[in-house]
């Protein structure tokens, strides 16, 4: 049976028992929707929902990946979501816009690595360390 300290513990920090969530739904996201653009004929309209998308996901990536104190990988995805931003225009052709869905794809497959432990902070340490008295 748990003790009540235990129990209070808990209940004051209750992201020890949340379950972890997936670190990797910007690129799995990404990763769908340039799939879903190399797969078919988009049109235009499609075309600036999945740069959109691709755009967001990478920005959100570069500030994670700067959290993480990653600056060259910050700098290479706010690069790429700074091309896929909707509002620049780049008139690539339809063939050269692939190369470059299939090269970002690789990128986003890349950064599962960076992203892929949960770095445990010095606070979340000291915690388990003071449970241990």
């Amino acid at each position: 049976m748990p003790s009540e300290s235990t129990h209070r513990d808990a209940s004051l920090h209750p992201e020890r028992n949340r379950p972890a969530r997936g670190p990797f739904a910007p690129q799995i996201i990404a990763i769908l929707a340039l799939l879903s653009a190399l797969n078919a004929g988009i049109g235009a309209v499609d075309n600036a929902r999945i740069r959109l998308i691709v755009s967001a996901s990478c920005v959100f990536l570069a500030y994670r990946a700067s959290k993480k104190g990653s600056s060259g990988w910050t700098w290479i995805l706010a690069a790429t979501g700074f091309i896929y931003f909707p509002f620049v225009p780049l008139n690539l052709s339809p063939e050269m816009w692939s190369y470059v869905y299939m090269a970002t794809i690789v990128l986003l497959a890349a950064t599962f690595n960076l992203f892929g432990k949960r770095d445990i902070s010095e606070q979340e340490i000291s915690l388990f360390k003071s449970d241990d008295r």
